[in-house]
């Protein structure tokens, strides 16, 4: 079987919770239409019989950190990204413009020497405008996906392709051990999350 760990990277709000939420099937991240609501790197367990995946759902760390809690976000995360990590998703969303974060962003993907991947996330939204400004990244990743992750659109090839460049490894998680899908929180943090993305949809 394969097995390891896949990161998710992206600006705030490109669907990055929202995809890993339709991939295990049940909530696991918060999503919310306000940036930055994923507060802590949430480690997940995806397991099928081509192995296991542990998706690892990043906050929005890369806008400017305005108090000390997000600069401690900040710090966590780009730890976690220097971690044993075996593939890198690059979330974008086509409806937004590249600007000076995408920048930043893309910045830190090209020094990373692991797998990478591009996925253009919302194609469900009929709106080409900025398609090109991410289509020209392609030559950049081992691979490139158009995706929904609210329709999972495109979504089981993506997970087919992530096994394809997994290392063969035996499992890395019991998940028999596991009540919820998220392996690095306990229940009282995975119930006081959906409380809080309940406030933040208000």
């Amino acid at each position: 079987m394969k097995a390891g760990t896949v990161a998710l990277i992206g600006r705030p709000n490109v669907g990055k919770s929202t995809l890993i939420n339709n991939i295990i099937g049940q909530k696991v991240a918060i999503t919310s239409p306000k940036a930055q609501t994923t507060r802590f790197p949430i480690n997940a367990l995806y397991e099928e019989e081509q192995g296991q995946i542990i998706f690892i759902d990043t906050p929005g760390i890369f806008n400017k950190a305005e108090d000390a809690l997000s600069k401690k976000i900040n710090k966590k995360t780009l730890a976690m990204l220097n971690a044993e990590v075996d593939i890198f998703l690059y979330i974008v969303d086509h409806t937004r413009k590249r600007d000076f974060e995408e920048a930043k962003i893309l910045g830190i993907m090209r020094k990373i020497d692991k797998p990478k991947i591009l996925v253009v996330n919302k194609i469900d939204i009929k709106d080409p405008t900025f398609l090109p400004q991410y289509e020209f990244l392609k030559d950049e990743f081992k691979d490139f996906f158009y995706v929904s992750a609210l329709t999972n659109k495109h979504i089981k090839p993506l997970i087919d392709k992530i096994f394809e460049y997994l290392p063969e490894k035996d499992k890395i998680i019991n998940s028999e051990n596991h009540v919820y899908p998220a392996l690095n929180i306990d229940s009282k943090t995975f119930i006081s999350e959906i409380i809080r993305e309940k406030i933040f949809l208000k």
